[in-house]
């Protein structure tokens, strides 16, 4: 309803492909967020989170028709350590670029978060930078209470919002 896209990071979710379908046919961006997002499992070492990302984007392409150009590392990039160099690599020569995010609505740390926290953690943490990557997840009722209000604040703070592309600055590529 405010026309703006988004980047959707997505695990293996079979019961969520209906959801997927109507991402991709408003126009939204589908990237890889880990088969299981199971941390333990991902970062148990860097073959076991490329087999991740590998499975997660096969079962993408096959189920949906969209192979992801973007990953998102769960937790974040620095969550995978020592390993992080190796599957960077691994992520370029798959033709995927990572991102991380620099502000967020605070909807993925533990507590209670209230519509209006969500909000001011989002236009917090954005303060005065130029290119933002927001951490928000769609399953947070307070996130999406708040969205419409977080929309309009940045675009009346002169943002233009779109999802992100392999070529965008923020994606890194080794």
């Amino acid at each position: 309803e405010k026309g703006v896209h988004a980047t959707f990071f997505l695990r293996h979710r079979p019961d969520h492909v209906a959801e997927i379908r109507r991402e991709i046919r408003e126009g939204h961006t589908i990237a890889n967020h880990s088969y299981s997002h199971k941390i333990k499992a991902v970062y148990e070492s860097a073959e076991s989170c490329i087999k991740e990302i590998r499975d997660q984007q096969a079962w993408l392409t096959e189920t949906v028709g969209v192979t992801p150009q973007i990953y998102r590392f769960p937790g974040g990039s620095p969550t995978a350590g020592a390993d992080k160099a190796t599957i960077a690599a691994a992520l370029a020569a798959d033709g995927l670029g990572y991102v991380d995010w620099n502000c967020a609505t605070g909807d993925g740390m533990p507590g209670e978060l209230t519509a209006a926290k969500a909000y001011r953690n989002a236009v917090s943490t954005v303060g005065d930078q130029k290119i933002v990557v927001m951490l928000m997840h769609d399953y947070s009722t307070a996130t999406l209470a708040a969205l419409p209000d977080i929309i309009d604040t940045l675009k009346a703070q002169g943002y233009l919002m779109m999802p992100l592309f392999r070529e965008s600055v923020m994606i890194r590529t080794v």
